[in-house]
């Protein structure tokens, strides 16, 4: 008996498994049921993920770059600018400073101009009944040119909704949605069937 208490302690006859045993056990049984890829798969798979995360750093790495050469040369331009500004005369520079304002208040003027034209555009589609979305087709150049191509956009989108339109009207009306006649022989019908009990 004591010799049987000694065996116990020692887990040989206690079905007690100690950790290496347990691991094999539980690769077996992944192995059967397909939880575990083997080492091959697993390898592909973490090569595959190490390169897509590669190349996502190298897109990053890139835009990055480019970010950075896209502001080095703004800003060499404006000091080529400014060099220019500085070997000027005050006549010079007054006059190219004036030249540089005006650049700027025309393109403001220009913006403004069709921000007035845009909502003009809108407006008239609105109350003609016209999808908005329309007005990102038109040309802003100038009053007229909105105008003529306004016109121009309607009348292809009125012909494009009646071309549908007839499409529609034309295919074969589906079976059971035909003349009234139709309808009220279904109706009749199912009047009879109910009054004779389902049958």
């Amino acid at each position: 008996m004591e010799e049987n208490k000694e065996q116990m302690l020692d887990g040989q006859e206690t079905g007690v498994i100690d950790s290496e045993q347990a691991g094999v056990v539980k690769r077996f049984f992944d192995a059967l049921t397909g939880v575990v890829k083997s080492p091959a798969e697993t390898a592909t798979q973490d090569g595959a993920q190490q390169l897509t995360e590669t190349a996502t750093a190298d897109e990053q790495e890139k835009t990055f770059e480019q970010k950075i050469a896209d502001e080095r040369a703004k800003w060499e331009q404006e000091l080529e600018e400014k060099k220019k500004l500085a070997e000027m005369t005050p006549e010079a520079r007054a006059e190219a400073e004036r030249a540089k304002q005006e650049e700027r208040i025309k393109s403001l003027e220009n913006q403004l101009a069709k921000k007035e034209l845009t909502e003009a555009a809108i407006a008239s589609l609105q109350k003609d009944g016209y999808p908005t979305q329309l007005a990102n087709l038109l040309d802003y150049t100038d009053e007229s040119a909105m105008k003529k191509s306004l016109s121009s956009v309607t009348a292809v989108f009125k012909d494009a909704v009646a071309e549908a339109v007839n499409t529609r009207l034309k295919s074969k009306t589906p079976d059971g949605l035909g003349g009234a006649a139709g309808s009220e022989n279904l109706l009749r019908d199912q009047i009879a069937k109910n009054i004779r009990g389902g049958y």
